[in-house]
């Protein structure tokens, strides 16, 4: 089984890829564990990404304060 390329893992992740694409990408990352492994760690950089927009935002916010 081929495995998927890690731009449509990623763009089936944001749901970014047509309906058709979309289903197949389900059924092959249901199959495939490789796939589904590169699916989790997608979903682990988006949590960390997550995780320093919040920090950036709250030390803004500090910054601002201490200025005021």
């Amino acid at each position: 089984m081929k495995c998927l390329l890690h731009e449509d893992v990623v763009l089936y992740r944001h749901g970014k890829l047509p309906f058709l694409k979309k289903i197949f990408c389900r059924l092959h990352i249901k199959k495939c564990k490789t796939c589904a492994a590169v699916l989790e760690d997608i979903y682990k950089e988006d949590e960390l990404i997550a995780e320093m927009q919040n920090s950036i935002r709250v030390f803004e916010n500090l910054q601002k304060k201490c200025s005021e």
